[in-house]
């Protein structure tokens, strides 16, 4: 009997794997944890640029997904950002905002520049210029993400000058550090990720 043609991936998966493939190193973490996921059901609008949806969750809601990547921010606009919001984007975050300029991956939420887009990531200039300010703590550093810690508590992510980042409630108690993004997001996208996994129902992703 003749063996049957190896399965062809989809032309989304395709797709998609492309992007992650153009990723850096240094956001390792992120892709490995989507490429987890892409084998359940994903998409991918491609116009004007990639807006990547991993791992649909109906019970969440119809257009709810584990994963949102939103399309990796320009070369220029960065010098732009500054002009026009007067926050400057650290060097240390520029490859993770240029591969993804925004994400929600299971309830952590990175921050991006709000730049002529229709949909667009959570506001970066707004996190520094505003909400930064309702951490009661000195020398905050770059504030560029946040997740839920509690029903009642979000825990803020803030980059420092020496390329560290460090987790923060609003009460001003730190969590937790890390001496670089890259060991932010293995740690931070490992642990979201098993809390996450304990609301999916038992008959739906096992």
């Amino acid at each position: 009997m003749p063996s049957k043609p190896p399965t062809q991936p989809k032309p989304t998966v395709v797709r998609i794997e492309q992007r992650l493939s153009s990723f850096p190193s240094s956001v390792a973490p992120l892709t490995a944890v989507c490429r987890r996921y892409l084998k359940h059901c994903s998409a991918q609008d491609d116009w004007p640029e990639a807006h990547t949806l991993i791992g649909h969750t109906p019970w969440q809601g119809s257009t709810s997904y584990a994963i949102d990547l939103f399309p990796g921010a320009k070369k220029n606009w960065f010098s732009m950002h500054s002009k026009i919001y007067g926050v400057n984007i650290p060097t240390e975050l520029r490859p993770l905002l240029s591969s993804v300029n925004g994400f929600s991956v299971f309830g952590v939420t990175l921050f991006g520049m709000l730049m002529m887009r229709l949909d667009h990531p959570v506001n970066i200039a707004t996190a520094n210029r505003q909400w930064k300010q309702e951490y009661r703590r000195e020398q905050l550093g770059f504030h560029f993400g946040a997740r839920s810690y509690s029903h009642m508590e979000t825990l803020g992510y803030f980059l420092g000058a020496d390329g560290g980042v460090s987790s923060c409630l609003k009460s001003g108690e730190r969590i937790a550090g890390w001496p670089t993004i890259t060991a932010f997001l293995q740690a931070e996208l490992a642990a979201s990720e098993r809390n996450y996994r304990d609301g999916i129902p038992a008959n739906w992703w096992h």
